[in-house]
């Protein structure tokens, strides 16, 4: 479908209203050769933080970390958003249901990018979490583009939801490596040839978000050792699969930013973010929301599903009978003795019966510790650890922040 080592560019506004994404093509398709890479782009000016874009409202002190609603406020730069195809050559994609396997690795990636900066800009990689797609943190992506970092969230080839068969979970082994190569590659394709969004990425910062499973791949490609590859400047892991994790692959010391629901069904928050507190080295912070359950973790469905009592009632509907052989993938990890924890199955520990926090509360609550840290790392203000570790549980009593 696309020659090899290709890096095919389709402009994309996503309007988050459910789950649907209206794809426009706008302005002329130009082709030009860099090397033996084949760059295929359109021109774009799309403005991703209009208010049906699913965005956080801008205020007035747009920099403020006075309270958690101001921390939130849209930075100075409008935001566009496209689509690429970034293509690993180096890797294959097995076949399952109907489909062959692929000599190479697709990845079909969101991209939101600031307007108006001449650079250079940190990358900020996404991971999605499973049957979970690369426009559902939608929201987030573009309140960290308007404060001036290109955001590349990718579709997981086995683990996205929308496939035409059964998700296969055990290739969440290759979803570190789908992180590491699309930093490599973005960094190795900028030049003139390049769109112009892809020249101002900083080729020495990027940072790492997930959620659940690509909280696991975010990990796997922030925290260990890659050869000939820096570390990033931070790690979000939101409610983390971090029970597949072993000590060994927790090497770096890189900052790390936990958040987890106290009443998650699906990813128990003694299963897996506490253990993975306990074990990291290196400069944590784990806030742990009162009530926070897993299917309320991104903006995508929090809207959509506030007025349950508790939405991982959905998030567990969904996930039945679709985890495809969970066995094969703690198989192929080895040893469960060195892993964090042991991994419980999900929804088995009757955490729908709880008292759970509103979707939208929660999302308000895990974005505003995102850019504190954001801030502190990235940003290196000093007023953000503050924020974080003083200032947002004096306002918030139905979170906590652990600190180490």
């Amino acid at each position: 479908m696309f020659g090899p080592k290709a890096l095919r560019m389709v402009p994309a506004h996503h309007r988050s209203i459910a789950f649907v994404c209206f794809t426009c093509v706008i302005g002329c398709s130009t082709s030009s050769i860099e090397g033996d890479v084949e760059i295929l782009h359109d021109t774009i000016s799309t403005d991703a933080t209009g208010d049906d874009a699913g965005a956080p409202a801008r205020l007035q002190n747009e920099q403020s970390l006075e309270t958690i609603a101001s921390s939130q406020a849209l930075g100075p730069y409008p935001v566009t958003q496209t689509t690429i195809t970034l293509i690993d050559p180096s890797r294959s994609t097995p076949g399952f249901a109907n489909e062959p396997e692929l000599s190479q690795r697709e990845l079909t990636c969101e991209v939101w990018f600031p307007g108006g900066m001449d650079g250079p800009a940190p990358l900020v990689v996404h991971g999605h979490g499973f049957l979970s797609s690369r426009l559902d943190s939608h929201g987030l992506a573009t309140l960290l583009a308007s404060h001036g970092a290109v955001v590349v969230a990718p579709d997981f080839p086995m683990t996205r939801r929308g496939l035409p068969g059964a998700p296969v979970i055990i290739d969440a082994l290759e979803q570190g490596s789908d992180i590491v190569f699309i930093v490599k590659a973005l960094r190795e394709k900028r030049g003139p040839a390049a769109p112009s969004w892809m020249s101002l990425i900083d080729p020495e910062r990027w940072f790492a978000t997930g959620v659940s499973l690509g909280a696991y791949s975010a990990l796997i490609a922030g925290r260990g050792q890659w050869p000939n590859f820096s570390p990033p400047l931070g790690i979000v892991a939101m409610a983390p699969a971090s029970c597949f994790l072993k000590q060994s692959e927790l090497k770096s010391d890189t900052p790390l930013l936990i958040l987890h629901g106290s009443a998650d069904a699906i990813l128990p928050i003694e299963a897996h973010a506490e253990p993975l507190f306990r074990a990291v080295r290196g400069p944590s912070w784990m806030v742990t929301l009162d009530g926070g359950t897993h299917t309320g973790c991104v903006d995508a469905t929090a809207t959509l599903f506030e007025d349950l009592a508790h939405a991982d009632v959905l998030g567990c509907d969904a996930l039945d009978g679709r985890v495809g052989h969970p066995e094969d993938l703690l198989a192929r990890l080895g040893n469960p003795e060195a892993r964090l924890s042991p991994c419980p199955a999900p929804c088995s520990n009757g955490a729908t019966q709880m008292a759970a926090m509103k979707t939208t509360r929660q999302v308000e609550l895990m974005y505003a510790a995102v850019m504190a840290f954001w801030r502190l790392t990235v940003e290196e203000k000093d007023s953000a650890q503050d924020f974080l570790e003083r200032v947002m549980p004096a306002e918030a009593s139905d979170l906590s922040v652990s600190v180490k």
